[in-house]
């Protein structure tokens, strides 16, 4: 059966950012005059996720982004040590985007071209908000309308690995699961759900990886897939 969409995930795949999750923090804090090590900020971020990071979870697309993100920076300064009203959360949820600079991967563009000169649509899945999406999407020059959907936490209110984001994605473009390639980074939320979810799950490892399952379809690169589809898709 002929490929008829891909879906991609937005972090890590399609997008990367200068700076992580963690620098983007412990920058963000210096900014502020707060001294920290970004070992620190690490560390907690890990116990926090490992803990109290459940309800952000259950939270994901069910509230407003920046209550969320509010919240979890909250805790994320709480178990550091800091005192805060909350301005300083909501500093760092508002910077978060500029500090950690998002930025295309060169090999983003040539992919999407490829596959539109062939009439293959195109999508997004992220456990991100839409309007997250569509702001890191143009952020980055891309722009949204390229795509033919974008599916955000928000959207379903489910978030992967739930398989009903990616079947709201295929019901949206009127084709079958399998007419469909999900393209992603992680294991268990990208490669994992969407072949559950019935799509052909690809893994996009920007940095190879010999901790893989046997059998996993993994390249480096969009253009190594771009080969890939042009040979036996």
């Amino acid at each position: 059966m002929p490929i008829r969409a891909v879906f991609f995930d937005l972090g890590g795949t399609l997008v990367g950012n200068d700076l992580n999750i963690y620098e983007t923090f412990h920058r963000i804090l210096e900014s502020q005059g707060i001294s920290v090590s970004a070992q620190q900020v690490e560390e907690v971020f890990v116990r926090v996720k490992a803990g109290e990071g459940l309800i952000f979870d259950q939270l994901l697309g069910k509230i407003p982004p920046n209550e969320l993100y509010s919240l979890w920076d909250s805790m994320i300064l709480r178990a550091l040590g800091i005192e805060d009203d909350g301005t300083l959360a909501h500093i760092i949820d508002s910077e978060w985007n500029t500090i950690s600079a998002p930025f295309v991967y060169p090999d983003v563009v040539p992919f999407l071209s490829f596959l539109k000169k062939r009439g293959i649509r195109t999508g997004i899945i992220s456990n991100a908000y839409q309007e997250e999406i569509q702001r890191i999407l143009e952020m980055v020059g891309l722009d949204p309308l390229e795509f033919d959907i974008i599916v955000g936490g928000d959207t379903v209110k489910r978030v992967k690995p739930d398989p009903l984001v990616f079947q709201y994605a295929v019901e949206a473009l009127e084709i079958a699961p399998v007419e469909a390639l999900y393209v992603g980074n992680l294991m268990e939320k990208d490669y994992s759900a969407a072949e559950k979810a019935g799509l052909i799950p690809f893994l996009v490892l920007r940095s190879p990886s010999d901790d893989l399952p046997e059998g996993t379809k993994a390249v480096t690169s969009l253009e190594a897939l771009q080969d890939v589809m042009r040979d036996t898709l």
